[in-house]
C-alpha cells in the first residue's frame, strides 16, 4: 500500500504476479546459505533475503504517538509533504540526477 501512490505517479501498473510469502521466504533462505558458502567468491551481497521477503511481502507501520507521549516528538513535515518530497527525489533518480 505504500508503494502504490508512487507507482501512479510514475504510471506503472502493479505488477499481476503473485509469488506467495512462503516462498520468498524459502528463495532468500536458499540465497543466503548460498552466500554462506560461496561469500567470498560472491563480490556482492545478495539481492534476495529472507529480510527482503518479509519487507516486500508483509505490510508494515510505524505510530508515533509513543514518541509524541514521552519525547515531545512532532514530525518534521506532514505526510503529504513527506510524499512529495520523495517523489521529487525519485523523479531525479529517474532523470539520473542526484541530490
Amino acid at each position: 500500500r505504500f508503494v502504490e501512490p508512487y507507482l501512479y505517479a510514475f504510471d506503472v501498473r502493479k505488477p499481476r504476479l503473485y509469488v506467495p510469502f512462503w516462498l520468498a521466504w524459502s528463495l532468500g533462505a536458499s540465497v543466503e546459505a548460498l552466500y554462506r558458502l560461496a561469500g567470498r567468491w560472491l563480490r556482492k551481497d545478495p539481492v534476495m533475503t529472507r529480510y527482503t521477503a518479509a519487507a516486500v511481502c508483509r505490510d508494515f507501520w510505524f505510530v508515533h504517538d509513543g514518541a509524541t507521549r514521552d519525547f515531545g516528538y512532532v514530525p518534521v513535515v506532514s505526510a503529504q509533504e513527506a510524499f512529495e518530497r520523495t517523489l521529487g527525489w525519485l523523479q531525479a533518480l529517474e532523470q539520473g540526477e542526484s541530490r
